[in-house]
């Protein structure tokens, strides 16, 4: 670095004596015409040089310039494609969302038609935080028909049944709350039973006879006589059964069919 330093000073000084001659006999010219040609071609050898030079640094800056217009050009070309590239994304996902969303809300439209039940469609916009209730609110109440004792379900299973009605919002106790109860029926076998909830760890199906056949892998449905929800409905398959017990009773538990972690949209039935 120093080196260089060095170079361009002596440059520097080089470049400034020859200005200084130049101008010496430039104005040695002008008081002494009769030498003037031999100094004019004597100055122009001179500053032949400073002349190149100075070309030479003009050409430099210049392209410094373009470089430095360039580069300022591709940044803002950069960050306003960048800008849309993040909007596309944005879109994407608002897109995806919405597909989803429209498949969901497909499906339970279907489903109301194909079993001709009367309801409307909810969306869940709040989860119970405790460990020991286990509930949702949804966006429907009484203005919308939606009264106490509702059944409220999915396409592929039952969610559980509205206990407080609002005028725009209800409270949906889940089959899997410990307060809940629906009388349920082994579709295979129709053998009945008293589906309770347990929490996250799913259900159970109490009261149902040692003499009856219950199997793991058996589908269990609402039986239709608890007065909440319609027969059929789908609640859960059973994941394990101990005939060893000391009461007259099977210890049956079972997988509800819906993800409660997951629910979205659901459908309540009306009268």
């Amino acid at each position: 670095m120093s080196v260089y330093v060095a170079r361009k000073a002596r440059a520097i000084t080089v470049a400034a004596l020859l200005f200084g001659v130049s101008l010496f006999l430039t104005a040695y010219s002008a008081r002494n015409p009769e030498v003037g040609k031999i100094g004019s071609a004597v100055i122009s050898t001179l500053l032949a040089p400073l002349q190149h030079a100075s070309s030479s640094a003009s050409s430099y800056a210049i392209s410094i310039l373009d470089s430095y217009i360039y580069l300022v050009n591709v940044k803002q070309t950069n960050e306003a494609l960048q800008e849309q590239l993040d909007s596309l994304r944005a879109d994407r996902v608002k897109y995806e969302e919405l597909a989803f969303e429209n498949a969901e809300l497909k499906n339970l439209l279907e489903f109301k038609k194909e079993k001709e039940l009367n309801g409307v469609v909810a969306r869940v916009i709040g989860f119970d935080s405790s460990n020991w209730k286990h509930t949702v609110t949804i966006n429907k109440g009484k203005l919308d028909g939606v009264m106490v004792g509702a059944p409220v379900v999915k396409e592929y299973g039952t969610v559980g049944h509205v206990i407080i009605s609002g005028n725009h919002h209800a409270r949906v106790l889940l089959i899997i709350d410990h307060e809940s109860a629906v009388d349920v029926l082994v579709q295979r076998t129709r053998a009945r039973g008293l589906l309770a909830g347990r929490g996250t760890d799913g259900c159970i199906l109490e009261f149902v006879m040692k003499d009856e056949d219950a199997r793991a892998g058996d589908v269990v449905i609402t039986s239709g006589i608890d007065g909440i929800y319609p027969k059929g409905l789908m609640v859960g398959t059973i994941n394990q059964v101990n005939n060893e017990t000391r009461t007259l009773f099977q210890e049956i538990s079972l997988t509800p069919a819906v993800d409660f972690g997951r629910l979205e949209n659901v459908f309540v039935l009306l009268p």
